[in-house]
């Protein structure tokens, strides 16, 4: 039996909300936990992965977004999202909050790459993510060697940028070489793209657990294979031990460079393209990371389809029927209106109301408490609905009396009549 990995009458995949989650609480975990704690070395396993993984997921919810809109109105809609969120950043990136504010390039990546590439097929999302994983960062490499030097490592587009009127270095830092230029972010971009049309495939024909089962396949292959060579390269190689004999700190400034990035790689080695560093990124951070998302989106996908299955079958009591908690920026069947209404849950019932075990049988009588639109209705489809006109309603009375299996219930109680009824008198 197929796990139901897209839940819901407006066709959501649960395991998105789960990877989104895991993305939003490793960055909030990078930015306030790490710094309080940095001798708890697990917690640099978020670093430069989970702001990775997030934007993936902002390239899937392209696909989803656009997936039956218009050209024209697809289009209109994803600058306007990329106007908000750039406007977003600039206005956070302020000394209060620090400048590790990606929401700007997220907000470029709509707005310059999301119309360009929203219409292109999977595999050639694919292509266009593996060519550009290579391509941006030798490019980024050979353009800032025509640069003159940063203003500083790892600044932002600010609002004094903007105040000031100092627009080459807000899109210079926004593009090429702040903590998060757009030209290394458009891979991460990309491949959650592909991953959004895979998925929206697969669910045509039943086989997105095939698919997520593929992605976190493909996904463990490019991390570790990523990071196996960039440890060959660092050690056996010697990377570590040339750099650190021509750097000017020796040793210490080879392990602080390789500990981690402001968003760019040095300009003094091109071995650099090849190392994996958080947030530097290279050719390997780029394959690696990419390669870590979307290992963790498949297995999201198959962990939201076993929960969703288990709802269903009923090895979830206690689940109930309401509306989506996540936020819904990635509905599969969003240009339909039903994307925007309150979905069931698996278990449609409601509450299950259960009886203590018989003391002589041990026996356990469920009856289900179903919602009052859909006792008074003429049918059940699963989703509460009005009552046809003139239906007689084929469920049981629920009287609130709770049922052993082999007993006999007893009588029901007197129906009320207008002469016994204490609520009233009899009508007009």
């Amino acid at each position: 039996m197929r796990k139901p990995i897209i839940s819901g009458a407006a066709g959501r995949f649960d395991g998105i909300d789960i990877a989104r989650a895991l993305a939003i609480t490793g960055m909030f975990i990078m930015h306030t936990f790490f710094h309080t704690y940095p001798e708890v070395e697990w917690f640099t396993v978020f670093d430069g992965r989970a702001s990775a993984l997030f934007s993936v997921l902002a390239g899937v919810s392209v696909i989803f977004l656009t997936r039956h809109r218009g050209g024209a109105t697809a289009v209109v809609q994803l600058v306007t999202r990329g106007v908000l969120l750039l406007a977003l950043g600039v206005a956070l990136s302020q000394p209060a909050v620090g400048p590790i504010v990606i929401l700007a390039t997220y907000g470029a990546l709509y707005i310059v790459v999301a119309p360009l590439t929203f219409r292109l097929s999977g595999p050639v999302l694919a292509v266009a993510a593996a060519v550009t994983a290579v391509v941006m960062p030798v490019a980024s490499w050979l353009i800032r060697h025509h640069l003159p030097p940063a203003p500083e490592f790892g600044y932002t587009p600010s609002w004094e940028m903007v105040r000031d009127g100092d627009w080459v270095t807000f899109l210079r830092c926004l593009l090429i070489d702040g903590l998060f230029p757009v030209m290394t972010w458009i891979p991460f971009f990309l491949a959650g793209m592909a991953v959004g049309r895979l998925l929206v495939a697969t669910a045509r024909v039943h086989r997105t657990a095939r698919a997520a089962g593929g992605l976190v396949v493909l996904g463990v292959v490019l991390s570790a294979a990523t990071l196996l060579v960039s440890r060959f390269i660092v050690g056996p190689l010697g990377f570590r031990d040339h750099h650190a004999a021509t750097a000017p700190g020796g040793a210490e400034t080879t392990d602080a460079l390789l500990s981690g990035a402001f968003g760019t790689v040095p300009l003094d080695s091109r071995g650099w393209l090849a190392v994996y560093v958080p947030h530097s990124g290279s050719v390997a951070e780029l394959v690696g990371s990419t390669g870590t998302a979307v290992a963790v989106i498949g297995a999201c996908l198959l962990v939201g389809g076993a929960a969703g299955a288990a709802a269903a079958g009923g090895a979830l009591p206690g689940a109930v029927a309401g509306p989506d908690p996540a936020h819904g920026v990635h509905g599969a069947h969003r240009g339909d209106r039903r994307a925007q209404r309150p979905r069931p849950r698996p278990v449609r019932a409601g509450v299950l109301l259960a009886q203590p075990a018989a003391a002589a049988g041990g026996g356990v009588g469920v009856v289900p408490l179903l919602p009052a639109r859909a006792v008074g209705g003429g049918r059940l489809r699963g989703v509460p609905g009005r009552r046809r006109p003139g239906a007689r309603s084929r469920l049981p009375r629920v009287t609130g009396r709770v049922v052993t299996p082999g007993t006999d219930p007893g009588p029901r109680p007197p129906t009320p009549t207008p002469d016994t009824d204490p609520r009233g008198q009899r009508p007009n």
